[in-house]
């Protein structure tokens, strides 16, 4: 006849009842005293050695009365059981059953003695479980272990997609999430009474962890995560142009604060300091870059203006052949520049439309003469082009520096010559 693994339980405790009337402290006292015993001596201890110790002379208890006696002490976490590769310490583990109920599986597994968790500890762990779930639970090592991992069981299933999305976006608390997703998946895997230590020893720590998690995920909302970007984005590409433009203390303060924060574990709780921190040097960039875009339109402006008063741009803008297409072209190096208009939302770090950096915009304020100089050449090719224009840059004629007057003079004379050969030949000059 088949027996379940209960059913065949209690018909060992059925049997060694019958067989044993008086079954009870003196049968668990003798096999916790020779499994100390044998085990201090580095055996290891079967179940057949104990059918073949305690079924003959001194004893004669049948096999199912040993069994029973330690399914008793298995029960009451006095041993612990080893059973096809694998140990078990707690009686709720459906795997540890079968040693108690067939006498094959019995005799093959092995036993040894284990210290139970004493009373203080089990009530530690139990009030720390109500502390942190305001719930009741047994004084009972099982009951405790349980418990406490449906709630690491839980935990798990809210830590897992907060701390994808903290890691993923880089958010301040993320480390601290993970943190404490691994130590959840550790609880899950520790036996009932390291399980029940931890809780003991560790649960306040585990509460407070818990509770912080829980709160950074709350203040992962799709605004305070915007903020702490922008934020970051206003520290390692704006504040780095400022701090090269002989920052103010109080702005250099601010960025290190900013540093400070975007680090801290509970950034994502000081979103408000963050944020006034990112304005304050957003605010002073915003003022340099509109100072440089301005500046850029006002020289190119100039440069524009400058052309379109000479004569040969009069003159090319009546003729006909060229058109109002072939002049706006000309001038486009100028013009797009002058013309520009800014478009920079509250902390971007460019302009939307030109996508100009600051350094690009003081390269081009520094090019601004380079630039006029390429359109009125265009410019002079068109409106006499059979004539030849020679462009002479002063700079690159003397490369070092002119520190006397014999200095001066050796270099005028060199370019008089230089311009003279050019009129000679029958070119037209232009100075760069």
């Amino acid at each position: 006849m088949f027996y379940s693994p209960e059913a065949a339980l209690s018909l060992v405790v059925k049997q060694a009842a019958h067989h044993v009337p008086n079954l009870g402290c003196e049968l668990c006292r003798e096999l916790v005293d020779y499994l100390r015993r044998e085990h201090a001596y580095g055996n290891k201890v079967t179940g057949k050695m104990l059918e073949k110790n305690f079924g003959g002379v001194g004893y004669g208890w049948n096999a199912d009365a040993v069994r029973l006696g330690l399914a008793v002490l298995f029960r009451g976490g006095a041993v612990e059981v080893s059973h096809q590769g694998r140990k078990y310490r707690h009686y709720t583990e459906p795997a540890a059953r079968p040693p108690f109920c067939g006498t094959q599986a019995f005799r093959a597994a092995s036993f040894a003695p284990r210290e139970a968790l004493d009373l203080k500890v089990l009530a530690a762990a139990a009030r720390m479980y109500e502390e942190l779930t305001g719930k009741d639970v047994n004084i009972e090592e099982g009951e405790i272990a349980g418990a406490f991992k449906q709630v690491a069981a839980a935990d798990r299933e809210e830590l897992l997609p907060a701390s994808a999305r903290l890691g993923a976006l880089r958010l301040p608390g993320a480390a601290l999430v993970q943190s404490q997703l691994e130590w959840v998946q550790g609880i899950l895997e520790l036996p009932p009474d390291d399980c029940v230590r931890t809780l003991a020893q560790e649960g306040a720590t585990y509460r407070e962890n818990r509770r912080l998690a829980a709160e950074l995920a709350r203040c992962a909302t799709d605004e305070n995560i915007e903020a702490i970007q922008t934020a970051r984005r206003v520290l390692v590409e704006q504040w780095p142009v400022l701090q090269g433009k002989a920052p103010t203390e109080q702005l250099t303060a601010q960025a290190a604060n900013l540093e400070e924060l975007l680090a801290a574990g509970d950034g994502l709780k000081r979103v408000a300091e963050i944020r006034e921190a990112a304005e304050a040097i957003g605010g002073r960039y915003r003022e340099l870059y509109e100072a440089l875009f301005a500046r850029r339109g006002e020289v190119y402006a100039a440069a524009l203006e400058a052309i379109k008063g000479r004569p040969e741009w009069l003159a090319l803008a009546e003729d006909p052949a060229v058109g109002p297409e072939g002049l706006q072209g000309l001038l486009a190096p100028l013009q797009e520049r002058a013309e520009a208009e800014l478009d920079l939302p509250p902390q971007a770090t460019v302009c939307r439309r030109s996508r100009a950096t600051p350094a690009q915009l003081e390269s081009d304020i520094t090019a601004v003469q380079a630039v006029a100089a390429e359109v009125l050449s265009r410019i002079l090719a068109l409106a006499a082009p059979e004539e030849r224009i020679e462009r002479v840059n002063v700079a690159r004629l003397c490369p070092a520096r002119i520190g006397n007057r014999e200095e001066l003079e050796q270099f005028l004379g060199e370019l008089r010559e230089r311009l003279e050969k050019i009129l000679a030949a029958g070119g037209t000059i232009m100075l760069e």
